[in-house]
């Protein structure tokens, strides 16, 4: 939930990062990604720090989405990306992808991806340190989407899913839970 305005602290975004973003027909926007920093002392509100650098963390990149992620460079994300997944051709798919977008002539981005396809893929995503600072990109794999949610969130995470985030009422109630706890 978004905490209220106030004069003692800003009104963040909490448990998702919105990233800048141009559509068709849209001007671009950008937003801020905020991190816990306690409880407000004159209002008793939980109060949120904005965050300097996010990074972001992908777990099985199973669909495109997740590379148009990596389509463009973003101020204040870092260029280096953990990738998480189990071996097989879409986390290779997804690296040509990315492989592309940083050799383009026009444009070209920057990003610097570490690939880890262990049986334990989920477990060592799920490790990586300071999660409040690091953006889960979840894209495709929509059989497993609300459990990598759930689990991103579970660890702290903030995540940032395309659609569908569920197909099933059981993973619906998998992201009724995450948003509880986000």
């Amino acid at each position: 939930q978004d905490l209220p305005p106030s004069p003692h602290h800003p009104s963040p975004v909490l448990g998702v990062a919105l990233l800048p973003f141009r559509g068709p027909g849209a001007e671009e926007q950008a937003f801020d990604i905020t991190v816990p920093a306690g409880v407000c002392d004159k209002c008793n509100v939980a109060a949120r720090k904005p965050v300097k650098e996010v990074s972001f963390v992908e777990i099985d990149p199973g669909h495109f989405h997740a590379a148009l992620v990596l389509n463009r460079n973003y101020e204040g994300v870092a260029k280096d990306v953990p990738v998480f997944a189990p071996k097989g051709p879409d986390v290779e798919a997804h690296k040509k992808l990315v492989d592309a977008f940083n050799a383009r002539e026009k444009d070209p981005t920057s990003w610097k991806e570490t690939i880890y396809t262990g049986d334990d893929y989920l477990d060592k995503a799920l490790a990586v340190k300071d999660p409040g600072s690091k953006v889960v990109v979840l894209a495709g794999k929509n059989n497993k989407k609300a459990d990598y949610y759930l689990a991103a969130i579970k660890a702290g995470f903030n995540v940032l899913s395309d659609k569908p985030m569920a197909i099933t009422p059981d993973a619906f109630a998998k992201l009724e839970e995450a948003a509880k706890l986000a």
